[in-house]
């Protein structure tokens, strides 16, 4: 059974010739790729893609008046958020308090006044530095514009009157000081005394009667102008001093009065009480024309040292007695030292006038600081910039904060939000 069953077999499995010869049959079929996909489990945090730390406002560009650093301290009033609170941007978060904000601005202010008062006395140095220099040029200014130093200086008379002691020459280096003596003789100042029974009679402003004499080198006097000439009391002094003899005591005064024409300084008076014009009483001592009521010398502020200095006269217009007018020129004076001494009295006072602009600017830096100041108090209500959700929260009512300018962000961290649309995981995957 064995051996015809396998027979059978055999037969059946091998092909005949006929069959070998054709050989096999295939079939075919396109293959078309497709994905290959994978499930992977992945760990790590959730964070929004758009957010950030909420801070305390940075003190930016606040210092004290000086331009020191400073630190303002705030202090967490309210929190109006906890963790994971939705908010919507511009929500209140955080209110803040600045303790020493207030100190800050105090001390700018403090700093502006005291600007404006150093401003102040830079200006009565300016307006001393003007006047002097008007003195030296003789000249009315309110400003360093008004002034040429190659002008030299012109100096002119006080008043009207006749010039004495005029003692400067064209060309000549000016080397005195004092130029000269401008008399205005149409007044005349008398001194006189009286006894202590005469002074009860007497006051300031009476009119009295003077006769003019002239002494005479044996001890005399002769009249000097026939008649009487009328003066006035100026002064009376009502303190009783000793006389010259030291036996008595007498009152001092001073009479002033029109001159009659040739009235000279030395000139002795008879003084004499008046009625409608008419001499009543003579006093007991005369008196004595000490000087002219308008009588001015004249001097140059500028004038030569030293042989080495060129301060030249280069015009004198006018001469010794000569009648002048008040503001007419008596001399000009030039020269290289003149001209330099004018010019360093003008860089004087253009270096206080820098020194008044770098104090404005430092007032205008202030102001910018306490704009600073102003900016900032606008910033202790902390709001949301964005919609998102609070992560978490750095502080607690009542903490405190200390920031300044080189605050980082992290010590100034009040909390930390993000936008909950966007968000991502950070994680690794298997290369497998």
């Amino acid at each position: 059974i064995v051996f015809v069953g396998g027979y059978f077999t055999a037969k059946q499995l091998v092909p005949t010739s006929n069959t070998a010869a054709e050989g096999p049959k295939y079939s075919t079929k396109k293959v078309i790729r497709g994905d290959i996909k994978q499930g992977v489990n992945v760990t790590g945090q959730l964070n929004g893609n758009w957010g950030g730390a909420i801070t305390a406002p940075k003190p930016e560009g606040v210092t004290d008046s000086n331009g020191g650093s400073v630190s303002v301290t705030y202090k967490v009033e309210e929190i109006f958020v906890e963790p994971n609170d939705m908010v919507k941007k511009g929500s209140n978060l955080v209110r803040l308090s600045a303790e020493n904000l207030g100190n800050i601005l105090d001390d700018l202010n403090s700093g502006i006044n005291k600007k404006h008062d150093e401003i102040q006395a830079i200006n009565t140095e300016i307006n001393s530095k003007l006047k002097a220099l008007g003195k030296k040029i003789n000249k009315d200014i309110t400003g360093v514009d008004q002034v040429n130093p190659y002008d030299g200086i012109v100096i002119t008379a006080p008043i009207r009157g006749r010039l004495i002691d005029f003692k400067v020459e064209e060309g000549e280096r000016v080397e005195n000081p004092n130029i000269a003596t401008i008399i205005d003789d149409s007044k005349v100042r008398i001194s006189f005394k009286v006894n202590t029974y005469e002074y009860s009679s007497l006051k300031v402003g009476q009119k009295i009667l003077l006769q003019y004499r002239k002494l005479l080198e044996n001890g005399g006097s002769v009249t000097a102008f026939e008649g009487f000439y009328t003066g006035k009391i100026t002064k009376l002094n009502s303190n009783a001093v000793p006389n010259s003899d030291s036996a008595t005591y007498i009152h001092n005064g001073v009479i002033e009065a029109d001159n009659p024409g040739l009235v000279q300084k030395g000139m002795v008076t008879s003084i004499y009480t008046e009625s409608d014009g008419y001499p009543v009483t003579g006093l007991t001592y005369r008196g004595k024309v000490d000087s002219f009521v308008n009588e001015k010398r004249v001097y140059s502020t500028i004038y030569s040292e030293s042989d080495k200095t060129t301060i030249i006269a280069t015009e004198v217009p006018v001469s010794e007695n000569e009648f002048v007018e008040e503001g007419e020129i008596l001399v000009r004076i030039a020269g290289n030292d003149v001209t330099d001494s004018i010019q360093q009295d003008i860089d004087a006072i253009k270096a206080e006038y820098d020194k008044i602009r770098t104090k404005e600017e430092e007032i205008q830096n202030i102001q910018r600081k306490i704009e600073k100041v102003s900016v900032l108090t606008s910033k202790l209500m902390v709001t949301a910039p964005m919609d998102g959700m609070v992560s978490y929260v750095n502080y607690r009512v009542g903490d405190t904060i200390t920031a300044s300018e080189s605050s980082d962000q992290w010590s100034l961290q009040l909390m930390d939000m993000y936008n909950t649309n966007e968000m991502n995981v950070y994680t690794t995957v298997s290369d497998l």
